[in-house]
């Protein structure tokens, strides 16, 4: 595999630290004249909800998912929320006497109707979407037909639930993830690059077009692309092709999740490629660095950010292996323990923990200074839109583990 150039090193020991400008850096949720004021507020006006509030306690629903390729994202979300939950708890909660209490839950399969009734039952003032594309569309649509005020940690495709007016993603959007990825690419000089997908793969079709789109106006040539079987076979035949190209690319981008993206780093190891391989922000957990991580040394992996150097970022990590056994690996922990900050800084504006109040302060306008992750901007409604502004973090793997590498900044 490629070496890097000599950039690499921690953000913590200031090595490097690359500011660059990301133009496009938003996302597409506007507001929709297809869900009138009514529809949006209909879950915030469920009798259980403000007599719950009225008790001291916000019910926030946090979706885990099923078992499967998510998994563990979506338990590391979970475990992030949970230490956000109890340090908030622990202080003056939300204000007003009113504390966070999470119910993590897989609602994947219930219809509109069970849905409703289900959080409706449960009290529920919020939901927290999973990170599996899919179930989060599918569990966004159902839940929107009722104004379920909802938080979405991951957000590959904005435009999927562009219209949802109680949709308020937290992580980089997609597109910016890749936009971030690819003016870095192009200005250490990976500027060309192959694409790997999955057959039938939903999530790794929009992330390769994220990356096409992306490459195309930062200055990155996409050589060729292949689509492979989930097989061995199938991945050691994308390795030969690659091999064979005529012209080497500079890198490869691959929308694989571990552990097959483990292997395609084997098989390109295998036949002599030395491009360097580049990944998505699934890749940011501990189940990518189990297999083979030598081959994967040197790839480049987008993640939603790092905890900061400040006392509270130490606090953050500290509660959570205390809490969990072991320190919060990748972003996805910081992804869940931003995620209930987002909800607690817009109810302390709104001096409400009340759906509409939180949904009002976020319209609004909203910057949270991050703890767990970096700094991130909800612009005022008349921007047209939801998606937070804020850095595309990359890191690399090295020595078998993940070294924060660069901080591209609006």
């Amino acid at each position: 595999m490629a070496s890097l150039p000599a950039r690499a090193g921690r953000l913590a020991s200031g090595a490097v630290l690359l500011a660059l400008l990301l133009a496009a850096c938003g996302g597409g949720h506007a507001a929709s004249t297809a869900h009138s004021s009514a529809t949006t507020g209909a879950a915030a006006d469920w009798p259980s909800v403000a007599q719950s509030l009225d008790r001291g306690t916000m019910v926030v629903v946090v979706d885990e998912g099923a078992a499967g390729t998510f998994s563990e994202q979506n338990v590391a979300i979970a475990h992030g929320a949970a230490v956000a939950s109890a340090q908030i708890n622990a202080a003056e909660g939300l204000g007003h006497g009113v504390r966070i209490k999470l119910e993590g839950q897989d609602l994947n399969d219930l219809s509109e109707g069970a849905l409703r009734q289900r959080l409706n039952s449960d009290a529920a003032a919020a939901l927290v979407l999973p990170c599996d594309t899919e179930a989060q569309t599918g569990l966004a649509a159902r839940a929107s037909q009722f104004g379920m005020l909802m938080l979405a940690p991951c957000d590959p495709d904005p435009t999927a639930e562009a219209g949802y007016t109680t949709y308020w993603p937290v992580g980089t959007l997609g597109p910016a993830e890749a936009t971030g990825l690819t003016l870095f690419m192009h200005k250490i000089g990976y500027d060309t690059a192959y694409i790997v997908s999955a057959t039938g793969d939903h999530l790794g079709d929009v992330l390769a077009n994220n990356f096409r789109a992306a490459a195309k106006s930062n200055g990155v040539t996409i050589s060729g692309s292949t689509s492979v079987a989930l097989s061995s076979e199938g991945i050691a035949a994308a390795a030969k092709t690659i091999k064979a190209l005529r012209t080497a690319p500079a890198a490869v981008f691959t929308t694989l999740s571990a552990p097959l993206v483990n292997q395609l780093a084997s098989a390109l190891q295998a036949d002599g490629v030395e491009a360097v391989l580049v990944g998505t922000s699934t890749l940011d957990t501990p189940l990518t660095l189990k297999t083979d991580p030598q081959a994967l040394e040197n790839a480049l992996v987008p993640t939603y950010g790092f905890v900061r150097e400040e006392a509270a970022g130490q606090t953050f990590t500290q509660a959570y292996t205390q809490r969990f056994g072991l320190a919060p690996a990748g972003s996805f922990p910081g992804l869940g323990f931003e995620t209930i900050r987002v909800l607690a800084a817009a109810a302390n504006k709104a001096r409400s923990a009340s759906p509409a109040a939180i949904e009002h302060a976020l319209l609004a306008g909203l910057t949270v200074k991050g703890v767990a992750l970096a700094d991130r901007t909800y612009l005022p409604n008349g921007a047209g839109d939801h998606g937070p502004v804020g850095r595309v973090s990359i890191e690399k793997v090295y020595d078998g583990r993940f070294e924060p590498l660069i901080a591209v900044s609006p």
